[in-house]
């Protein structure tokens, strides 16, 4: 695959988004040049404009931003919830550079930019994902409604796998605690999705 091919690859879902200042982070003469070029791929969507980039700054941006792209990408991503009475369930799933919201009858697709990635996994780090134990239950609690959830992430060397049902990480009653909350906050972030659990 040709150098531009591949910037053009990498791109594409950020200037669709309106994020090509962000993804497209260089310096000097290639930074001017790069925007001259994002501007007439926003006004026109043609992406072979890419072409018109001295190769040296096209290998440039490959090495500043493809590389990162991909080192913020899990290995492992996937999350689901169901209520326990409504029989509604949600899951998301990283697959194919994708992430994919499943709800209902419905398939949303999303391509977060290498800076949400970011922000999520700082955010994980923060709140302990990583030393989440294998299953959560309420003590003590007989809980007939409620939600039930699971959660498979991975990133480098940390790697989670988690569950609950009306039990969560941080508490032992049945009802979501402030650090489960963040998680999900940050998720609907990333996903761009509502998530409801409150």
């Amino acid at each position: 695959m040709g150098v531009y091919q591949r910037v053009v690859e990498a791109v594409i879902p950020h200037v669709r988004a309106g994020k090509t200042p962000e993804v497209l982070k260089t310096s000097g003469v290639c930074l001017k040049q790069v925007r001259r070029t994002s501007v007439t791929l926003q006004d026109s969507g043609s992406f072979e404009n890419f072409r018109s980039l001295p190769l040296t700054c096209a290998t440039h941006i490959l090495k500043q931003n493809v590389m990162k792209i991909h080192s913020v990408h899990p290995k492992q991503f996937r999350f689901s919830t169901r209520s326990i009475t409504l029989s509604s369930r949600v899951q998301i799933h990283w697959d194919d550079n994708r992430l994919f919201i499943k709800h209902e009858y419905h398939t949303e697709e999303r391509n977060p930019s290498p800076t949400d990635w970011e922000t999520f996994w700082k955010e994980a780090d923060s709140i302990g994902v990583w030393k989440w134990k294998k299953s959560y239950q309420p003590v003590g609690i007989a809980v007939l409604d409620g939600w039930s959830w699971n959660l498979d992430l991975a990133i480098g060397s940390k790697q989670v796998a988690s569950s609950g049902g009306n039990g969560y990480p941080g508490t032992t009653g049945a009802e979501p605690s402030e650090q489960f909350l963040r998680f999900i906050r940050a998720l609907e972030k990333l996903a761009q999705f509502d998530l409801d659990i409150r």
